[in-house]
C-alpha cells in the first residue's frame, strides 16, 4: 500500500528520507548511545518538545488538528506549503501561503485548531491581525464597515452574537451562528457544611465502591490501612445557583464516599473536579500538582480541594497556550492561572455524612470561556493521596506512586487506579483520563441507587436494614 495512512500522501512522500522514522518523533540516537538506558522512544504523537520535520506515514492527520495531512492539509501532495518560498514552515513577511502546516496543529497561531477553524467556515490562514495568504502585513479580514472588527482569528465574532470565536471554540458552538446562551436562572442555592440540602435531581454520576481485592479487582489504589475508603468515591452531584442577579452567581459540587473517616481530609485525601466548559477537543490536557497524568477531555478549570476550605482553583487563561503531555505544569507552561479558596469559595468535609462540599463562583468557569449553560459542563472527577510531587530538589510526597500516575479512586477509567502488579506497565505506559460525563454526556441521572443510598433525607451510606426503614415507611407506603 502506497499510502498507509490513507491521507492522500504518499509514504514516500511522507519518510522523503526513506530512513523509516518520523524525523523529530522521539530522542535522536546517538553512535554512543547504550541499548539498555532510558530514551524517549517515538510514539507518533508530537510532543511537547518535539520538532518534527516530515509527516506520519502510519498517521492521517499528524499534527491532531483534525485535518488530513494530504487531503485536508497538503492539497496538492507536494510535500510542502505552496507560499512557504524558504521551505522553514514559518511565515515571512513576503510569503504568501495557500495552505495550512499538516505539522502544526494552529497554523497562524491564534489559538484556533486549523481543523475547528475549517469545519465552521473559518480561515485557518488569518489570525485577525494578519492574513498568511497575502505578502502584506496586518492585513486581516474585518467584518464591519470601519474594518476594525477582526472575522476571525480568537478575536473575532463574525456571527455577531457578542461570543468570540475564542469563546464559541471552548463552548462547543458555532462561531458563524448566533449563540443563544441557556442556564443562568439559577437551580437554588446550598449553604456550604449542612450536607441537607441536595436534591435527587442533583446527582450526576455513580461509582461503584471497592469491594475486591488485587488481581484486577479493586476499584481503588489501596495504602492497606484504614483510610482506604475514605478515598473512594460512589457518587457525584452538581447544581448550577445561576447568574447574579437572579442567581446567587456561584456552581455547586458535591462528592459522596464510601466511609470518609473522621478528619482524614486532613492528610489521607484530596479530592480533584476536572471541568471542560462544552468542548472536550481543546483545552489543556495535563492536570496540576504532579498528578502525573493527561485526559483526553481537555479542560479549562480544574478545582481541588486539599481540607477544609483549603485548596486550589486552576482556571485557563490563555487558549492559545496548552499543554499537550502528563509532564508539563499547566501553570508555567499552559497559562493556567491557580487561585485560593475563600469568600464566597468554600469546600466542608463531613465524616457524618461521608462527603465533601463545595461551593465556587461561577465567574471562575466564565473566566475560562464558559458562557453559563449548565448543560453544556463536563466533568472528571478523582482522589489522591495528598502531597503527589515527585521526587526532585526535594524528595517525593506521601501521595507520589512512583513509575506511574498518582489517582487512588476516579469515576469512570477504573483501571487507573489498578493496584494489581500486572497492570502496572500498561498503566504506566498508557493511562490516561478519557471517560467524562456531564447533563448533556454520559450519567446517571434518576438513577433510584442514589435516592435509596444517598438522597433520602440525605443520609449517609447505612446498613440494608436501616436503609429499609429510612424508605419504607409502612404497610403501603413508599416514602
Amino acid at each position: 500500500n502506497p499510502d498507509t495512512d490513507g491521507d492522500g500522501l504518499a509514504d514516500g512522500k511522507e519518510d522523503a528520507n526513506r530512513n523509516g522514522w518520523v524525523d523529530g518523533d522521539g530522542a535522536s540516537i546517538q553512535p554512543t548511545w547504550e541499548p539498555w538506558l532510558e530514551r524517549q522512544w517515538p510514539n507518533d504523537v508530537i510532543d511537547a518538545g518535539e520538532t518534527w520535520t516530515e509527516t506520519s506515514p502510519t498517521k492521517a492527520d499528524s499534527d491532531g488538528d483534525g485535518l488530513q495531512d494530504g487531503n485536508g492539509e497538503d492539497k496538492n501532495f507536494n510535500g510542502v506549503i505552496d507560499g512557504d518560498t524558504n521551505t522553514n514552515r514559518v511565515y515571512n513577511a513576503g510569503e504568501q501561503w495557500s495552505e495550512t502546516d499538516p505539522l502544526k496543529a494552529d497554523t497562524d497561531g491564534d489559538g484556533l485548531p486549523d481543523g475547528w477553524e475549517t469545519q465552521y467556515n473559518l480561515d485557518p490562514l488569518d489570525n485577525g491581525t494578519d492574513s498568511y495568504r497575502t505578502a502584506a502585513p496586518n492585513d486581516a479580514a474585518k467584518i464591519d464597515s470601519k474594518e476594525t472588527l477582526p472575522s476571525y482569528g480568537a478575536a473575532g465574532d463574525p456571527d455577531g452574537d457578542g461570543f468570540t470565536n475564542a469563546q464559541e471554540l471552548l463552548a462547543g458552538t458555532h462561531p458563524n451562528q448566533k449563540t443563544v446562551v441557556g442556564g443562568g436562572q439559577g437551580e437554588g442555592s446550598i449553604t456550604i457544611g449542612t450536607f441537607t440540602e441536595w436534591r435527587p435531581q442533583d446527582l450526576l454520576v455513580l461509582d461503584e465502591y471497592n469491594e475486591g481485592n488485587s488481581n484486577g479487582g479493586a476499584d481503588v489504589y489501596r495504602s492497606f490501612n484504614d483510610t482506604d475508603n475514605s478515598r473512594d468515591i460512589v457518587a457525584f452531584s452538581f447544581r448550577d445557583g445561576g447568574d447574579l442577579p437572579n442567581g446567587d452567581g456561584r456552581v455547586y459540587f458535591r462528592i459522596d464516599f464510601l466511609d470518609l473517616a473522621d478528619k482524614a481530609w486532613e492528610g489521607e485525601v484530596d479530592a480533584y473536579i476536572v471541568i471542560d466548559t462544552g468542548n472536550p477537543g481543546a483545552g489543556e490536557r495535563s492536570l496540576p500538582n504532579e498528578v502525573d497524568i493527561a485526559t483526553d477531555m481537555r479542560w479549562e478549570t480544574v478545582v481541588a480541594v486539599y481540607g477544609q476550605n483549603f485548596g486550589n482553583i486552576f482556571v485557563d487563561q490563555n487558549l492559545s497556550l496548552n499543554t499537550t503531555t502528563q509532564t508539563q505544569n499547566p501553570v508555567t507552561e499552559g497559562g493556567v492561572e491557580s487561585r485560593n479558596f475563600g469568600g464566597r469559595n468554600e469546600a466542608a468535609w463531613s465524616s457524618v455524612y461521608d462527603a465533601l462540599e463545595i461551593g465556587i463562583e461561577r465567574k471562575h468557569l466564565k473566566d475560562a470561556g464558559w458562557l453559563g449553560d449548565p448543560n453544556t459542563l463536563n466533568f472528571q472527577v478523582f482522589t489522591t493521596k495528598p502531597n503527589t510531587q515527585n521526587a526532585g530538589l526535594l524528595p517525593a510526597g506521601s501521595g507520589d506512586i512512583k513509575g506511574r500516575n498518582d489517582i487512588r479512586d476516579t469515576i469512570y477509567d477504573d483501571w487507573l487506579a489498578s493496584d494489581w502488579w500486572r497492570d502496572a506497565d500498561n498503566i504506566s505506559l498508557n493511562g490516561k483520563l478519557a471517560g467524562y460525563f456531564g447533563r448533556g454526556s454520559s450519567n446517571d441521572r434518576n438513577k433510584s441507587a442514589k435516592v435509596m443510598l444517598l438522597a433520602h433525607a440525605n443520609q449517609a451510606i447505612q446498613p440494608a436494614s436501616v436503609m429499609q426503614g429510612l424508605v419504607y415507611a409502612g404497610s403501603g407506603t413508599n416514602a
